[in-house]
Protein backbone atom coordinates (compact mmCIF):
# COMPACT_ATOMS: atom_id res chain seq x y z
CA UNK A 1 0.00 0.00 0.00
CA UNK A 2 1.23 3.21 -0.94
CA UNK A 3 1.66 5.98 1.12
CA UNK A 4 1.95 9.61 0.40
CA UNK A 5 4.38 11.63 2.35
CA UNK A 6 4.57 15.80 2.41
CA UNK A 7 6.53 17.25 0.46
CA UNK A 8 9.73 19.28 1.38
CA UNK A 9 10.21 22.95 0.22
CA UNK A 10 12.49 23.73 -2.16
CA UNK A 11 15.64 25.96 -2.09
CA UNK A 12 13.56 28.77 -3.96
CA UNK A 13 10.72 28.37 -1.35
CA UNK A 14 12.91 28.48 1.06
CA UNK A 15 14.75 31.60 -0.16
CA UNK A 16 11.40 33.70 -1.27
CA UNK A 17 10.43 32.93 2.58
CA UNK A 18 13.49 34.35 3.97
CA UNK A 19 13.33 37.58 1.40
CA UNK A 20 10.18 38.24 2.96
CA UNK A 21 10.39 37.92 6.30
CA UNK A 22 13.58 40.20 5.64
CA UNK A 23 11.27 42.30 3.73
CA UNK A 24 8.60 42.87 6.52
CA UNK A 25 11.45 43.20 8.97
CA UNK A 26 12.89 45.64 7.00
CA UNK A 27 9.66 47.94 6.95
CA UNK A 28 8.46 47.32 10.35
CA UNK A 29 12.66 48.58 11.49
CA UNK A 30 11.59 52.36 10.86
CA UNK A 31 8.57 52.07 12.31
CA UNK A 32 9.73 50.63 15.42
CA UNK A 33 12.54 53.25 15.65
CA UNK A 34 10.39 56.09 15.00
CA UNK A 35 7.99 54.91 17.66
CA UNK A 36 11.15 54.72 20.22
CA UNK A 37 12.00 57.94 19.30
CA UNK A 38 8.73 59.39 19.85
CA UNK A 39 9.17 57.80 23.58
CA UNK A 40 12.56 58.94 24.33
CA UNK A 41 11.06 62.60 23.24
CA UNK A 42 8.38 62.27 25.23
CA UNK A 43 10.34 61.49 28.52
CA UNK A 44 12.50 64.89 27.01
CA UNK A 45 9.55 67.01 27.15
CA UNK A 46 7.99 65.74 30.89
CA UNK A 47 11.94 66.60 32.13
CA UNK A 48 11.36 70.03 30.64
CA UNK A 49 7.69 70.34 32.22
CA UNK A 50 9.65 69.64 35.88
CA UNK A 51 12.05 72.58 35.31
CA UNK A 52 9.02 74.54 34.69
CA UNK A 53 7.48 73.55 37.81
CA UNK A 54 10.57 74.16 39.58
CA UNK A 55 11.29 77.61 38.26
CA UNK A 56 7.69 78.20 39.53
CA UNK A 57 8.52 76.99 43.12
CA UNK A 58 11.61 78.40 43.52
CA UNK A 59 9.90 81.88 42.76
CA UNK A 60 7.25 81.29 45.50
CA UNK A 61 10.20 80.76 47.57
CA UNK A 62 12.90 83.76 46.52
CA UNK A 63 10.70 85.98 44.64
CA UNK A 64 12.17 85.39 41.32
CA UNK A 65 13.39 82.55 38.82
CA UNK A 66 16.81 81.36 39.92
CA UNK A 67 19.77 83.39 38.95
CA UNK A 68 21.92 82.19 35.65
CA UNK A 69 25.01 82.28 37.81
CA UNK A 70 24.75 82.12 41.50
CA UNK A 71 27.53 83.78 43.50
CA UNK A 72 28.72 83.56 47.13
CA UNK A 73 30.52 86.00 47.29
CA UNK A 74 34.15 85.87 49.08
CA UNK A 75 36.40 88.91 48.27
CA UNK A 76 35.60 91.68 45.78
CA UNK A 77 38.58 94.39 44.68
CA UNK A 78 37.22 97.00 42.92
CA UNK A 79 35.04 95.73 40.02
CA UNK A 80 36.68 92.13 40.08
CA UNK A 81 34.68 89.77 42.36
CA UNK A 82 35.91 85.86 44.03
CA UNK A 83 33.53 83.83 44.94
CA UNK A 84 31.77 80.38 44.12
CA UNK A 85 29.01 79.71 41.56
CA UNK A 86 26.25 77.31 40.63
CA UNK A 87 24.07 76.80 38.10
CA UNK A 88 20.62 77.53 37.98
CA UNK A 89 19.99 73.52 38.04
CA UNK A 90 21.83 73.08 40.75
CA UNK A 91 19.50 75.74 42.56
CA UNK A 92 16.87 73.54 41.64
CA UNK A 93 17.80 70.43 43.15
CA UNK A 94 15.56 70.91 46.19
CA UNK A 95 12.41 71.31 43.65
CA UNK A 96 12.97 68.21 41.91
CA UNK A 97 12.81 65.91 44.48
CA UNK A 98 17.19 65.87 44.90
CA UNK A 99 17.10 67.31 48.86
CA UNK A 100 19.98 65.03 49.71
CA UNK A 101 21.97 65.78 46.43
CA UNK A 102 21.46 69.40 47.13
CA UNK A 103 22.51 69.20 50.76
CA UNK A 104 25.56 67.22 50.22
CA UNK A 105 27.35 71.04 48.57
CA UNK A 106 29.42 72.82 50.04
CA UNK A 107 28.50 76.60 48.65
CA UNK A 108 31.00 78.22 50.48
CA UNK A 109 34.32 77.12 49.31
CA UNK A 110 35.68 78.91 46.38
CA UNK A 111 35.07 78.07 42.81
CA UNK A 112 36.99 81.29 41.05
CA UNK A 113 40.04 79.23 40.99
CA UNK A 114 39.54 75.92 40.02
CA UNK A 115 40.11 75.23 36.42
CA UNK A 116 37.92 73.34 33.74
CA UNK A 117 34.97 72.54 35.45
CA UNK A 118 34.96 74.93 38.19
CA UNK A 119 34.23 72.40 40.45
CA UNK A 120 35.79 72.31 44.42
CA UNK A 121 37.30 69.25 45.16
CA UNK A 122 34.49 69.41 48.14
CA UNK A 123 31.65 68.60 45.80
CA UNK A 124 33.65 66.46 43.14
CA UNK A 125 31.60 63.83 44.50
CA UNK A 126 28.07 65.54 44.32
CA UNK A 127 29.07 66.48 40.63
CA UNK A 128 29.59 63.01 39.61
CA UNK A 129 25.78 62.12 40.12
CA UNK A 130 23.42 61.88 37.23
CA UNK A 131 20.07 64.24 37.59
CA UNK A 132 17.67 61.80 35.31
CA UNK A 133 15.92 65.24 34.69
CA UNK A 134 19.05 66.84 33.66
CA UNK A 135 19.13 63.87 30.56
CA UNK A 136 17.49 63.30 27.46
CA UNK A 137 17.62 59.86 26.61
CA UNK A 138 17.82 60.91 22.96
CA UNK A 139 21.53 62.12 23.93
CA UNK A 140 23.56 58.70 23.98
CA UNK A 141 26.66 61.14 25.07
CA UNK A 142 24.30 61.69 28.51
CA UNK A 143 26.97 59.56 30.68
CA UNK A 144 28.30 60.94 33.80
CA UNK A 145 32.50 60.71 32.81
CA UNK A 146 32.91 61.75 35.83
CA UNK A 147 30.55 64.08 36.09
CA UNK A 148 27.07 64.06 35.93
CA UNK A 149 25.79 65.75 32.63
CA UNK A 150 23.01 67.77 31.29
CA UNK A 151 21.20 68.45 28.18
CA UNK A 152 18.75 71.67 29.18
CA UNK A 153 20.19 74.76 29.14
CA UNK A 154 18.81 77.71 30.31
CA UNK A 155 17.71 80.58 27.69
CA UNK A 156 20.24 83.78 28.75
CA UNK A 157 18.92 85.90 25.33
CA UNK A 158 20.14 86.74 22.13
CA UNK A 159 23.57 87.49 22.04
CA UNK A 160 24.84 87.04 25.77
CA UNK A 161 27.71 89.17 26.97
CA UNK A 162 28.64 90.75 22.84
CA UNK A 163 28.23 94.40 22.10
CA UNK A 164 24.32 94.49 21.09
CA UNK A 165 23.80 91.88 24.20
CA UNK A 166 21.55 92.54 26.96
CA UNK A 167 20.63 90.10 29.64
CA UNK A 168 17.68 90.25 27.41
CA UNK A 169 16.84 85.91 27.89
CA UNK A 170 14.33 84.75 30.74
CA UNK A 171 17.60 84.20 33.31
CA UNK A 172 19.89 86.98 33.70
CA UNK A 173 22.87 87.65 36.78
CA UNK A 174 20.23 88.66 39.16
CA UNK A 175 17.55 86.22 38.91
CA UNK A 176 14.11 87.55 36.93
CA UNK A 177 10.10 87.91 38.54
CA UNK A 178 7.15 87.20 36.12
CA UNK A 179 6.80 91.34 35.99
CA UNK A 180 9.96 91.55 33.93
CA UNK A 181 8.14 89.27 31.07
CA UNK A 182 6.71 91.88 28.91
CA UNK A 183 6.03 89.87 26.23
CA UNK A 184 4.28 87.25 28.69
CA UNK A 185 5.48 84.49 30.38
CA UNK A 186 4.15 82.31 27.63
CA UNK A 187 5.73 82.99 24.99
CA UNK A 188 9.37 83.13 26.83
CA UNK A 189 11.88 80.48 26.57
CA UNK A 190 12.99 79.05 29.59
CA UNK A 191 15.05 76.40 28.88
CA UNK A 192 15.87 73.98 25.87
CA UNK A 193 18.29 70.77 24.78
CA UNK A 194 21.49 71.27 23.74
CA UNK A 195 23.88 68.31 23.14
CA UNK A 196 26.39 66.86 25.48
CA UNK A 197 30.34 67.44 24.05
CA UNK A 198 31.29 64.61 21.59
CA UNK A 199 34.01 62.48 23.00
CA UNK A 200 36.70 60.80 22.06
CA UNK A 201 38.28 64.01 21.34
CA UNK A 202 39.72 64.85 18.75
CA UNK A 203 36.74 63.62 16.40
CA UNK A 204 34.58 67.47 15.86
CA UNK A 205 31.33 67.07 15.70
CA UNK A 206 29.29 70.50 15.04
CA UNK A 207 26.42 69.46 16.59
CA UNK A 208 27.75 68.91 19.91
CA UNK A 209 31.58 70.73 20.30
CA UNK A 210 32.49 74.20 19.76
CA UNK A 211 35.09 76.05 18.46
CA UNK A 212 36.98 78.63 20.18
CA UNK A 213 38.01 81.11 17.54
CA UNK A 214 41.73 82.38 18.14
CA UNK A 215 40.94 86.09 17.34
CA UNK A 216 37.23 86.48 18.50
CA UNK A 217 36.78 89.79 20.43
CA UNK A 218 33.53 88.75 20.26
CA UNK A 219 31.80 91.97 23.29
CA UNK A 220 33.10 94.31 20.50
CA UNK A 221 30.60 92.83 17.95
CA UNK A 222 26.81 92.27 17.44
CA UNK A 223 25.00 89.46 16.64
CA UNK A 224 24.87 89.79 13.04
CA UNK A 225 28.95 90.00 13.13
CA UNK A 226 29.19 86.81 15.36
CA UNK A 227 26.87 84.61 13.35
CA UNK A 228 29.07 85.58 10.42
CA UNK A 229 32.66 84.29 12.26
CA UNK A 230 31.04 81.05 13.40
CA UNK A 231 29.97 80.35 9.85
CA UNK A 232 32.85 80.69 8.33
CA UNK A 233 35.28 78.93 10.79
CA UNK A 234 36.74 75.56 9.74
CA UNK A 235 37.89 73.04 12.62
CA UNK A 236 40.60 72.01 10.47
CA UNK A 237 42.49 75.78 10.25
CA UNK A 238 45.48 75.40 12.46
CA UNK A 239 44.53 78.57 14.18
CA UNK A 240 41.32 77.70 15.89
CA UNK A 241 40.67 75.62 18.73
CA UNK A 242 38.03 73.06 19.90
CA UNK A 243 36.08 72.54 23.04
CA UNK A 244 34.93 68.87 23.52
CA UNK A 245 33.05 69.39 27.22
CA UNK A 246 30.16 71.08 26.43
CA UNK A 247 27.28 70.10 29.00
CA UNK A 248 29.70 67.53 31.10
CA UNK A 249 28.24 69.03 34.56
CA UNK A 250 25.19 70.26 35.78
CA UNK A 251 27.04 72.49 38.52
CA UNK A 252 28.75 74.88 36.56
CA UNK A 253 26.70 78.31 35.26
CA UNK A 254 28.91 78.93 32.14
CA UNK A 255 27.21 78.78 28.01
CA UNK A 256 29.82 75.68 28.03
CA UNK A 257 27.53 73.45 30.32
CA UNK A 258 24.23 75.21 31.53
CA UNK A 259 23.17 77.65 29.10
CA UNK A 260 22.41 78.73 25.57
CA UNK A 261 21.75 81.63 22.83
CA UNK A 262 19.07 82.00 21.17
CA UNK A 263 21.88 83.79 18.00
CA UNK A 264 20.71 80.68 15.65
CA UNK A 265 18.18 78.49 15.04
CA UNK A 266 17.44 75.59 16.46
CA UNK A 267 19.38 72.65 14.97
CA UNK A 268 21.76 75.28 12.85
CA UNK A 269 24.28 74.31 10.40
CA UNK A 270 26.15 77.17 11.69
CA UNK A 271 28.56 75.49 14.17
CA UNK A 272 28.86 76.60 18.09
CA UNK A 273 31.93 79.26 18.96
CA UNK A 274 32.96 81.78 20.87
CA UNK A 275 33.81 82.21 24.80
CA UNK A 276 31.77 80.54 26.93
CA UNK A 277 33.54 80.86 30.47
CA UNK A 278 30.59 82.85 31.82
CA UNK A 279 26.54 81.71 31.79
CA UNK A 280 26.15 84.75 29.56
CA UNK A 281 29.19 83.51 27.10
CA UNK A 282 29.58 85.27 23.64
CA UNK A 283 29.01 83.91 20.53
CA UNK A 284 27.07 80.93 19.17
CA UNK A 285 25.45 78.46 21.53
CA UNK A 286 22.22 77.18 19.95
CA UNK A 287 19.74 74.74 20.96
CA UNK A 288 20.73 71.28 19.72
CA UNK A 289 18.94 67.51 19.74
CA UNK A 290 19.04 64.55 18.28
CA UNK A 291 14.73 64.45 17.66
CA UNK A 292 14.17 64.82 14.05
CA UNK A 293 13.07 68.48 12.53
CA UNK A 294 13.55 70.60 16.32
CA UNK A 295 13.75 70.75 19.66
CA UNK A 296 11.33 70.87 22.88
CA UNK A 297 11.26 73.83 24.70
CA UNK A 298 10.12 75.04 27.42
CA UNK A 299 8.37 78.37 28.38
CA UNK A 300 8.23 80.55 31.53
CA UNK A 301 4.96 79.61 32.33
CA UNK A 302 5.72 75.69 32.38
CA UNK A 303 4.19 74.50 29.18
CA UNK A 304 6.50 72.37 26.73
CA UNK A 305 6.87 73.01 22.94
CA UNK A 306 8.31 71.40 20.32
CA UNK A 307 10.27 74.16 18.44
CA UNK A 308 10.96 72.90 14.20
CA UNK A 309 14.23 73.74 12.96
CA UNK A 310 12.64 75.60 10.30
CA UNK A 311 11.26 78.20 12.80
CA UNK A 312 12.24 81.69 11.23
CA UNK A 313 15.00 83.68 12.82
CA UNK A 314 13.32 86.68 14.03
CA UNK A 315 10.41 84.29 15.79
CA UNK A 316 12.63 82.58 17.20
CA UNK A 317 14.93 85.50 18.43
CA UNK A 318 11.67 86.93 19.61
CA UNK A 319 11.21 83.76 21.84
CA UNK A 320 14.33 84.06 23.29
CA UNK A 321 13.71 87.74 24.63
CA UNK A 322 11.02 87.96 27.79
CA UNK A 323 10.31 92.08 27.07
CA UNK A 324 11.08 93.38 23.21
CA UNK A 325 7.31 93.40 22.83
CA UNK A 326 7.45 90.82 19.71
CA UNK A 327 4.08 89.49 19.20
CA UNK A 328 5.00 86.34 17.95
CA UNK A 329 2.48 82.99 17.71
CA UNK A 330 4.50 80.08 16.48
CA UNK A 331 2.27 77.44 18.00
Amino acid sequence: MRQCGSRGSTLVETLVVAGLVGLLAALMLPAVQAARESARRAVCANNLHQLGIAIHAYDVTWGCFPPASMVNVHSRAGNTVRGSRYSPLTLLLVHLEQVPLYDSLNFAVLTDDVPIFSLAAENITAAGKSVATFVCPSDPASVPDPYGTTNYRCNFGVCGECRSGREDGAFTYRGTRASDFGDGLGFTIAFSEKLVGGYPRGVYRPNRDWILPSDFHGNSRTVEEIRSICSSLSWAASQERVDFHAGRTWMTPSAKFTSFLVSVTPNSPIPDCGHAQTAGGIGVFGARSLHPHGVNVVLADGSVRFIHNEIRQEVWQALGTRAKNEAVDPF
